[in-house]
């Protein structure tokens, strides 16, 4: 029995929660939204 192995292939970027014109930009493009970061200052 033969295993397949398959490589994921995929592209990354970054942009500030504030930058909606970048995330629309992106959005267009075909990228999604995976993660979310929130800060606060101690």
């Amino acid at each position: 029995m033969s295993k397949k192995c398959s490589l994921s292939v995929h592209a990354e970027v970054t942009a500030y929660a504030a930058n909606a014109d970048a995330i629309r930009f992106y959005g267009r493009g075909g990228f999604t939204a995976m993660t979310v970061t929130l800060r606060q200052s101690l």
